[in-house]
């Protein structure tokens, strides 16, 4: 399988276009969605070889994409097994959650401040996107359009050091997001916190759009926190 394809089998709901880039950093995205949506569930190893026939890439370009997502927290490195995909506790969670709140709040706010009319409408039409998701939309695809939505915030903030802070949180969120969204009647909740962020923002009220992401944080977190919960009791049972 070429890292084209997978790439694209990986981004969730419609096949995401693979723009022109280096090999290197289309088999970091493309390992990095295979972690967080689940292809590679915690605890996979994962040894050079068979990442270099998934991906079509050599054994250097493989090493430096799993260097960058042990720097990310995505994967670790245990002694005589090499790097495997990082297990999550509830514990690493809350703390991830927590940095998450006040960095998300901050972008919000200060896109809120910054953003062009056009960044406002992209946001706009993205969040659309979204508040027509359901139940029978695959939470993979509900998880691309949020990823979306964070990739428009993140570009009009006008702040380059909180946009790469939260972008290296969000990749490790990104499984937790998933947790999240399995919560029963989550969906909902959801679409309308993040109404709430785009309304406060489209209004140009900073700190409101501060306080929506702060709040859309703290209720993600704790459905998560109660599916990661569960999953350690039952695991410990």
């Amino acid at each position: 399988m070429s890292v084209t394809e997978f790439t694209t089998l990986t981004g969730g709901g419609a096949p995401r276009r693979v723009e022109p880039m280096p090999v290197r950093r289309q088999v970091e995205d493309a390992l990095r969605d295979a972690i967080v949506t689940g292809h590679y569930p915690p605890g996979t190893h994962l040894p050079d070889r068979v990442l270099m026939e998934t991906f079509g890439a050599s054994r250097q370009i493989i090493r430096e994409a799993i260097r960058l997502l042990e720097a990310e927290g995505l994967v670790e490195q245990r002694p005589h097994r090499g790097p495997i995909v990082a297990t999550l506790t509830a514990e690493e969670a809350e703390e991830i959650y927590a940095v998450r709140a006040e960095l998300e709040g901050l972008v919000a706010h200060e896109f809120a401040r910054k953003a062009s009319e056009s960044d406002r409408a992209t946001l706009r039409e993205v969040f659309d996107r979204l508040s027509q998701a359901g139940a029978d939309d695959s939470k993979e695809a509900i998880l691309a359009i949020k990823q979306q939505i964070y990739h428009v915030l993140l570009a009009g903030c006008g702040n380059a050091y909180a946009s790469r802070m939260l972008m290296t949180i969000l990749h490790r969120n990104r499984q937790l997001r998933a947790y999240s969204l399995s919560a029963p009647g989550r969906l909902k909740h959801t679409i309308e916190e993040m109404r709430a962020i785009v309304e406060a923002i489209e209004r140009k009220d900073a700190e409101g759009a501060a306080a929506a992401c702060r709040l859309h944080v703290q209720k993600a977190a704790g459905a998560a926190l109660q599916v990661l919960r569960a999953q350690e009791a039952k695991e410990a049972g």
